[in-house]
């Protein structure tokens, strides 16, 4: 059986069987409809507005599950974005860091080379033509 609570500012039921005594009772706005009050009185009162039927526990819970793996399923996607973010920062920086150590490791590379040059065009020509008889 469905519960019902009252929306209005006041409500009169009454209680009992439909042949037999009648209690009335006077309910207020948040008040929870005792059981006892006739099927026909519920629906009046429901269409006038007056009171109105609470969802049955599995109802609630399955309206609260679907509301829960909503939410969850949004935390899971800001994780999941959040550690997508992370990873292409991580990949930004490892990239520049790469570059970086290229652009030294080439212009190291120049410089050497720039030096061995100098140092070959300084080389006195005894020592030169010496050192290309030996290579033959």
């Amino acid at each position: 059986m469905h519960q019902h609570i009252v929306t209005a500012a006041a409500v009169k039921v009454s209680i009992g069987s439909a042949g037999g005594n009648r209690i009335a009772q006077f309910l207020r706005r948040g008040d929870v409809v005792p059981e006892g009050v006739v099927k026909e009185q519920l629906k009046r009162l429901q269409r006038r507005g007056l009171i109105a039927e609470l969802p049955s526990t599995e109802e609630f819970e399955a309206e609260e599950a679907a509301l829960l793996a909503e939410r969850d399923a949004a935390e899971v996607a800001a994780a999941e974005a959040e550690l997508q973010a992370k990873i292409d920062a991580g990949i930004e920086a490892g990239v520049a860091k790469v570059l970086a150590e290229r652009e030294q490791a080439d212009a190291e590379a120049r410089e050497a080379a720039d030096k061995a040059a100098a140092a070959g065009a300084q080389a006195p020509p005894a020592k030169a033509a010496a050192a290309r008889t030996t290579a033959k």
